[in-house]
């Protein structure tokens, strides 16, 4: 898979924390995603999504080729994901990862989100240990730019050292009709790189579907077919380069 067009297991866009009634257009909560099959130039993929009692998501599985990569999310009393665990089938693909929440979002590794009043992400900071004031300096910042539920756009800056190799860029976003596969799973596990699958379809953090998804070298339109939900049971990426993507969805009820 290509990092332009799939990120192997991990960006993610959209807190959906919302409940909602049964046949009811804007979301249900009794209603989960299970499985997303893809078919992306020639390859397969499958993500499958279990829950624990509580109705979190608690372990997702990648199979790609050969590679079979388990994550297992841990959560805290407020229902808060805080331990990630990885484990893979290959050699050096196992590990963990602690998510720490703050009065204004949550820590991630060297990152840091930022959320703004309404729980959508608002900033991600890259920070770097200086080896030679031993200080953490900030090295990149994704900006998120938010037009309601219609559009987003995400900017962002290098800083020294990164801005020597690495040039500024934004990504641009928009949001159609159906109800996105990912509502109800928390924010920091669509936003931090832990379920990550088609990257023009990945800003997730929506409560609407991608409806089309451009950078500086790539675009996307996105059409899909949905079910009595009004959740996407099949997603179809056409791109400006000629190829084209498939994307299935399976849910079930609780």
């Amino acid at each position: 898979m290509t990092s332009k067009r799939i990120l192997i297991l991990g960006l993610l866009l959209s807190l959906l924390f919302a409940s909602c009634e049964k046949n009811n257009s804007d979301g249900i909560n009794n209603v989960r995603i299970t499985d997303i099959s893809m078919e992306m130039g020639g390859s397969t993929s499958a993500l499958k999504f279990e829950y624990n009692s509580n109705n979190l998501l608690s372990k997702f599985t990648e199979t790609y080729r050969d590679n079979i990569v388990e994550i297992s999310v841990e959560y805290n009393s407020d229902k808060l994901p805080v331990k990630i665990t990885r484990a893979t089938n290959y050699q050096g693909g196992d590990g963990m990862e602690i998510i720490e929440w703050t009065e204004s979002g949550f820590n991630f590794g060297r990152y840091n989100y930022i959320l703004d009043s309404e729980n959508k992400l608002s900033s991600i900071i890259d920070l770097e240990l200086s080896s030679e004031t031993q200080v953490y300096d900030t090295v990149k910042v994704i900006e998120y730019i938010w037009t309601g539920n219609e559009s987003l756009k995400r900017v962002c800056t290098y800083y020294p050292p990164l801005s020597q190799w690495n040039d500024d860029w934004e990504d641009n976003y928009s949001f159609g009709e159906g109800i996105s596969p990912f509502k109800g799973i928390n924010i920091a596990l669509l936003v931090t790189g832990q379920i990550e699958w088609a990257e023009e379809l990945e800003e997730h953090q929506n409560d609407k579907c991608t409806s089309y998804f451009s950078n500086k070298y790539l675009s996307a339109d996105i059409t899909y077919e949905f079910n009595e939900y009004n959740y996407p049971t099949k997603a179809t990426a056409k791109y400006n380069d000629g190829l084209t993507d498939y994307f299935y969805f399976e849910y079930e009820e609780y």
